[in-house]
C-alpha cells in the first residue's frame, strides 16, 4: 500500500514538472513582442497567435501613412503633421496591444494544461510565495 502512494505521488510531481516545462516552452514574452512590433508591423501580433489583431493594425497604418504622404497642407485633416500623430498613436496601440496579447496567449496556455497561479503575500516576514497548482 506504501510503494503504490509513493508511485502516486511520484507520478502527480512528474506530471507537475512536465506541465511546468511545456508551459514555461510554449509561454510568449511581452519584450519580444515589443521588439517585433516595433520594428517591423504587426509582427508581435503574429508572435502573440493574434494575426487577425496584426493585419488590422498593418492596414491601418498603411492607410494612415499613405494619408500622411499625401497630404496637400488645404485643410486641418490634410495637414501631415495630423496624419503624423494619428500614424503614431496607432502605433503605440499596436505596441501595447501585441505586449497585452502575450499575457492573453499565456494565460490560455496556463488553463490548458490545468496550472492555477496564487501569489500570497506574508505579512510577518518580507517575501512572496508563488505557489501552482493543478487539476
Amino acid at each position: 500500500m506504501f510503494l503504490i502512494f509513493l508511485f502516486s505521488v511520484q507520478t502527480d510531481l512528474d506530471t507537475s514538472v512536465y506541465k511546468i516545462l511545456e508551459y514555461t516552452e510554449k509561454k510568449k514574452e511581452p519584450a519580444v513582442a515589443f521588439v517585433l512590433s516595433t520594428a517591423i508591423p504587426s509582427a508581435g501580433h503574429f508572435y502573440a497567435h493574434k494575426p487577425i489583431w496584426g493585419l488590422g493594425f498593418a492596414v491601418g497604418e498603411i492607410i494612415l501613412f499613405e494619408r500622411m504622404i499625401n497630404a496637400k497642407n488645404n485643410d486641418i485633416l490634410d495637414d501631415e503633421n495630423v496624419w503624423y500623430l494619428f500614424l503614431s498613436f496607432t502605433k503605440i496601440a499596436e505596441i501595447l496591444h501585441a505586449m497585452n496579447s502575450t499575457g492573453d496567449y499565456n494565460r490560455k496556455i496556463k488553463k490548458e494544461l490545468g496550472i492555477k497561479t496564487s501569489v500570497n503575500l506574508q505579512p510577518q516576514r518580507i517575501g512572496l510565495n508563488i505557489a501552482f497548482s493543478f487539476r
